[in-house]
């Protein structure tokens, strides 16, 4: 919601062109931090929750157990990268690459792909379970027009053209898959064990 909130009222972002990261120089840039923030906690808080679903995992579906503990390992990480995308702000568009910026950057690159590989390993670790089989089918598509999203982002950040819109396609795409899962989580408390 706030992102959807900076998109309407910062109209000096030319958002096709520019990352979502610039809505943290300028105005409001603060609540674009704090936006940032609460999102990391939120994939911690996920991944916390996931991970006490596999804690209590029966010991005759250990591949699901193996699969899930190593996704919620990556899926941490993940959010933890997005912590330091987000106190260390983008540089502003024009400027030479600073430290800051460039641990962004970095923090940006890696956190991507290795949320991506989780969300893998997260529908192998469903689809292997029979109380999330279904979810494990749901997962694995997302996964994929996740995994094209991203795709997508790096080779317009690569050729420079609308980086801004790949991004965005790609953030969608892990956003509906943290969702959905939360969604499972919250309404099917009954079905916690994997």
């Amino acid at each position: 919601l706030t992102l959807i909130f900076l998109h309407l009222v910062r109209a000096d972002i030319d958002w096709p062109v520019r990352y979502v990261s610039d809505f943290a120089n300028g105005p409001y840039g603060s609540l674009f931090l704090i936006a940032v923030l609460i999102h990391g906690v939120g994939n911690l808080a996920l991944a916390i929750g996931l991970f006490k679903c596999f804690e209590s995992h029966p010991l005759r579906e250990w591949a699901s157990f193996l699969y899930g503990t190593a996704a919620v390992i990556l899926f941490g990480s993940a959010a933890f990268g997005m912590f330091v995308a987000g106190i260390f702000p983008i540089d502003p568009s024009g400027s030479p690459l600073s430290p800051i910026g460039f641990t962004h950057e970095v923090a940006t690159v890696i956190s991507f792909p290795l949320e991506l590989a989780a969300l893998f390993l997260f529908s192998i670790a469903f689809s292997r379970s029979s109380n999330w089989h279904k979810q494990g089918v749901f997962s694995l598509v997302l996964s994929v027009f996740a995994a094209i999203s991203l795709l997508i982002f790096f080779v317009t950040a690569l050729v420079d053209w609308m980086p801004g819109f790949g991004e965005r396609i790609a953030f969608v795409s892990f956003l509906l898959w943290e969702l959905s899962i939360s969604w499972y989580l919250i309404r099917k408390p009954e079905k916690l064990i994997i």
